[in-house]
């Protein structure tokens, strides 16, 4: 399936709260929904979405956000 297009997505060190950490870094999906972070480290991170963009008027608004619901294994193919 397509993605949804400018969303900001943000990345997070396994372990941090998105709720009181800064964000190691964010950026927005592109038109098909991709997004990509480079020049990482070797380690285990996770995406966050911000709850405003899930609000009225804003790109996941007739979307649910359900917390964890990611399957992705880490790997590049």
């Amino acid at each position: 399936g397509e993605g949804v297009p400018d969303v900001l997505v943000q990345l997070f060190r396994s372990g941090d709260d998105p709720q009181i950490t800064p964000p190691l870094g964010s950026t927005v999906t592109g038109n098909r929904g991709n997004y990509l972070f480079r020049g990482l480290a070797e380690g285990a991170y996770f995406v966050h979405i911000p709850a405003a963009e899930f609000l009225t008027g804003r790109p996941l608004s007739k979307h649910l956000s359900i917390p964890g619901a990611g399957q992705d294994n880490g790997l590049d193919d």
